[in-house]
This record gives structure tokens, C-alpha cells and sequence, in this order.
């Protein structure tokens, strides 16, 4: 590897995850009540959620769909989306904040690049919250 490419940084983003859904109260619920993360309407069907009001970019969009049909249970689909925090300290304090608004989570992982918590939304969305390692580590 190049001294360039070893100590060149990501600037790679894809922005919000955008989900439709058919319960809107049950993933308000979830993600605002349970997630504490902060709602915005956007009009009749679409929801801007943030970490907090102050967030330039949200995390998530929901665009509420009363008619959305599931897809079935042979497709390929959404396994999770993931939201990057910004380090193991920020991974921990989200850990205990969730535990205490009464998250389950259905596992944790270690990626060795990456430390990982994983959950699901009422809607059934796999969810990743992770924090990267420093490159040195």
C-alpha cells in the first residue's frame, strides 16, 4: 500500500436510509419512542427522523404507505441498514440509552474493523449500529 492510500480518510456516504411503511404509529413508536430519535413531517406521508434537532442530514426517512404490501418471504430484501456512530464511547452510551428505553437486541459483533450492535424495528427492519475502529487499531 501507498504512503497516499494508508493515510487517506472516507469521505464515502449514501445519506438517509429510506424506508416505506404500512403502520406508521407502530414505527413512530418505535423509533421515536423507543429510539428517541426526533420526527420531522415533511407533508402527509413523509417523516424526516434525526439523532437531534440540531442534525444537518437525517438518519432515516419513513414514507408512509397504508396499501404497502410485504415482500415475500422467498425475495431478496433488506437484511439490515446500519448507522455509524462515531466511536466505542458513542457505541456504549447508545447501548445503555436503548437498554434503559426497553430495546431487545438480537446480538452484538465484532468485526475487528468494527464493533457492532444489532436490533430489529417493529416492522421486522434489521437494524446495525456500529463505530469503527481507528485505522492504527
Amino acid at each position: 500500500m501507498s504512503q497516499a492510500n494508508s493515510n487517506a480518510t472516507s469521505d464515502i456516504g449514501l445519506g438517509p436510509i429510506s424506508l416505506v411503511v404500512r403502520d406508521l404509529d407502530l414505527m413512530l413508536d418505535f423509533y421515536v419512542g423507543k429510539l428517541r430519535l426526533k420526527v420531522k413531517r415533511l407533508g402527509d406521508r413523509l417523516f424526516e427522523l434525526r439523532s437531534n434537532e440540531k442534525s444537518a442530514e437525517p438518519l432515516l426517512i419513513l414514507r408512509h404507505d397504508a396499501k404497502a404490501e410485504g415482500a415475500p418471504n422467498e425475495a431478496a430484501g433488506l437484511y439490515h441498514y446500519a448507522l455509524l456512530v462515531p466511536d466505542r464511547a458513542s457505541l456504549a452510551v447508545t447501548y445503555l440509552a436503548l437498554g434503559r428505553n426497553g430495546v431487545l437486541f438480537d446480538g452484538h459483533a465484532d468485526h475487528v474493523v468494527s464493533e457492532a450492535l444489532y436490533l430489529t424495528d417493529d416492522a421486522g427492519n434489521g437494524i446495525e449500529i456500529y463505530a469503527d475502529r481507528a485505522r492504527a487499531e
